[in-house]
């Protein structure tokens, strides 16, 4: 089962300039890293989680749950980085979401 934790680590890894996860998003998401933002949808996300984590069949709506329940947003800010909303598209899933630096 994934946890919130396994999510943050993946999100505080591209924050860090991890350049073997920054190479797998590109290879998986060629669209996904822009400059040194982390673009993605909630699908993809999950998606990506799963790749690299080596998981099968993570269920998506506790994945979204996870992520949601999560303090994710408050730990990235500890570090100068949060999760916002790039392009709103009035569902959750369809949204595109960006990690950046905050003030960025």
């Amino acid at each position: 089962m994934l946890t919130a934790q396994q999510i943050s680590q993946l999100f505080m890894l591209f924050a860090q300039g991890d350049k073997q996860l920054i190479r797998q998003l590109r290879h998986c998401c060629p669209e996904a890293v822009v400059e040194t933002q982390w673009q993605f949808t909630l699908p993809v996300l999950h998606q990506f989680v799963q790749h690299f984590y080596a998981l099968e069949n993570s269920n998506y709506q506790r994945f979204r749950s996870t992520l949601f329940n999560s303090s994710i947003n408050h730990d990235l800010a500890a570090v100068g980085w949060t999760i916002n909303i790039a392009i709103n598209r009035a569902n959750v899933d369809r949204s595109v979401y960006v990690l950046q630096q905050l003030g960025a």
